[in-house]
């Protein structure tokens, strides 16, 4: 080997160990005092011992280190980044290629055999859990969702596009979304449309089979304007803001009462006074409070406020019809016929004749052996001489 200052060169050879000149370098340094190429014009460069080869200063340098068959590359203490740069031959840009501490050797194959790039160590093996199907490198969600049993975010919006979804971004307040427009609002016992009068319940072609209230449940109009309200005793009222305008109801159907005593079809009833009555007896109401039988042989009996028991039992309980397809306890004639006040709160067909009774007229047949009539106790009587 020659060797001068600014350069150096080796003798080429056709193989390892033979067919050329080798110069041995041992125990010598080779310097160079700027910037120097070695070139192997064409030729290459073997290093066979198991030595190192070391380029750069001692306190950063890279090492090549050659071991049965293993390069290791080594810069002191740091991790040396590989840099291969854009195939432009005047690029700047680059991957880099380095390694950070380990806790252990790891491999890493360039190329595996499908030709990628592949970590052969620390790689956790994945499978598809229920509702996720895995293919080959992705995970995807299935369409059908069986197991997921909490979906919570203060922003949340479910649906099928940005029209028609459920919006549970308001705290204590869930929107349903139609054709572009919030039509119903749910907030803690209320679901309501998302403005007044915003929204039907039903439809001329779509009707709700039944509707179900609580006891003492209102369907309130308008806030209050007009209710219809069942009250805790089974009753229905219909009410008004303005009692002076009171309710209108065009037309009342009144069909007939069945063949059971005291059976009202309907009626206008009462639910007072005291004493015990019988069902299809006609009773009136005296001074104390209490129901007693009509008797058309005494005056007292027989001019009063009237009633028809609708039950046996307490009168206030049971029910008192003061006017209505009423059941009497016996039968009074023929269909059609004007019926009268008798004795022990009977009624008949005949208007009596005696001296001292008193006549008044109750209403009319409707049944020629049941006892069914139309109650409706006249204003008038007459007391015979």
């Amino acid at each position: 080997m020659a060797q001068q200052t600014n350069s150096f060169g080796f003798l080429s050879g056709s193989g390892s160990g033979g067919g050329g000149t080798n110069t041995n370098i041992a125990n010598t340094d080779l310097t160079a005092d700027d910037n120097r190429v070695l070139d192997m014009d064409g030729n290459e460069l073997r290093i066979d011992a198991a030595q190192s080869f070391l380029i750069g200063e001692v306190t950063a340098s890279l090492e090549f280190e050659l071991n049965s068959e293993i390069i290791s590359f080594k810069s002191d203490t740091n991790a040396p980044d590989f840099r291969i740069y854009e195939a432009s031959g005047s690029g700047t840009n680059y991957v880099k290629l380095t390694c950070g501490a380990l806790a252990a050797n790891r491999t890493l194959t360039m190329p595996n055999a499908t030709g990628t790039i592949a970590l052969t160590s620390d790689i956790n093996s994945y499978t598809a859990g229920d509702g996720i199907t895995l293919n080959t490198l992705e995970f995807d969600l299935d369409a059908a969702q069986t197991i997921i049993t909490s979906i919570t975010n203060t922003s949340l919006v479910i649906g099928r596009d940005a029209d028609n979804d459920i919006d549970f971004a308001t705290d204590n307040q869930i929107k349903f979304r139609v054709q572009g427009a919030d039509e119903f609002r749910m907030a803690a016992n209320v679901l309501s449309p998302n403005a007044s009068k915003g929204a039907a319940l039903g439809s001329t072609t779509l009707q709700w089979s039944d509707l179900f209230l609580g006891s003492s449940g209102v369907i309130n109009f308008n806030d209050g304007n007009c209710t219809l309200t069942n009250n805790s005793s089974g009753q229905l009222t219909f009410a008004t803001a303005d009692a002076a305008k009171g309710v209108i109801i065009p037309s009342r159907n009144f069909p007939p009462s069945s063949s059971t005593d005291g059976n009202v079809a309907s009626g206008d009833v009462l639910n007072i006074g005291t004493g015990s009555v019988t069902a299809g007896v006609c009773y009136y109401l005296r001074a104390d409070g209490s129901w007693a039988n009509t008797d058309q042989r005494a005056v007292a009996s027989s001019i009063g406020f009237l009633a028809v028991a609708m039950g046996t039992g307490t009168a206030s309980n049971v029910g008192m019809c003061i006017r209505g397809m009423v059941t009497m306890g016996t039968d009074v004639g023929s269909v059609g016929d004007v019926i009268y006040l008798q004795r022990n709160g009977e009624f008949d067909n005949a208007p009596s004749t005696s001296s001292g009774d008193t006549n008044r007229i109750m209403g009319y047949c409707l049944d020629d052996s049941d006892g069914q009539i139309f109650f409706n106790p006249s204003q008038d009587w007459v007391t015979l001489a």
